[in-house]
């Protein structure tokens, strides 16, 4: 159930923008409002902000209340412009499958070729030409910007995440 935050610590809150807010981002930028169901944007949006920004962040602050679905807001970080920023961003590079990496959806690229040598120490690795390296990352240095000047801890250990 899509329940947004609305700045005073709303119990289960699990979406840090609106659809509305959302359409707005993305009409801005030239990105098609149209593309997905009100639904997958709900989605995306949820993750965004629980999945995304709630977890990998860790905000100044205390809560509001003991029962706010989100870290945020806090007695010193509010729900206002960079958040809501940070979370459409966060809400359009999910919607373009580019927040989170599922492992199953990349492949590893193939060995075809192994030699070594013990004698003047070579070594040699050959791949096969399709397929992708694997990763767990997709850049998002720009939220992890906006959001670092009100947090604690961002990513894991810095700004990059793994």
């Amino acid at each position: 159930m899509f329940i947004l935050e609305d700045g005073t610590g709303v119990t289960d809150a699990n979406a840090l923008i609106s659809v509305a807010e959302l359409n707005t981002y993305m009409s801005d930028r030239g990105e098609d409002i149209y593309a997905n169901i009100d639904s997958e944007k709900q989605a995306a949006i949820i993750i965004a902000s629980q999945d995304y920004i709630d977890t990998y962040f860790t905000f100044t602050g205390t809560s509001l209340t003991t029962t706010q679905g989100m870290q945020i807001p806090t007695d010193e970080v509010e729900v206002f412009a960079d958040i809501k920023r940070a979370c459409a961003m966060a809400s359009v590079l999910h919607l373009k499958s580019r927040l989170f990496v599922t492992p199953t959806d990349v492949t590893q690229r193939v060995v075809i070729e192994e030699e070594s040598k013990v004698g003047s120490l070579s070594d040699k690795t050959v791949y096969q030409e399709d397929g992708a390296s694997y990763t767990t990352k997709y850049p998002t240095t720009s939220i992890d910007r906006i959001l670092s000047k009100y947090s604690i801890g961002s990513g894991l250990g810095g700004l990059v995440r793994g």
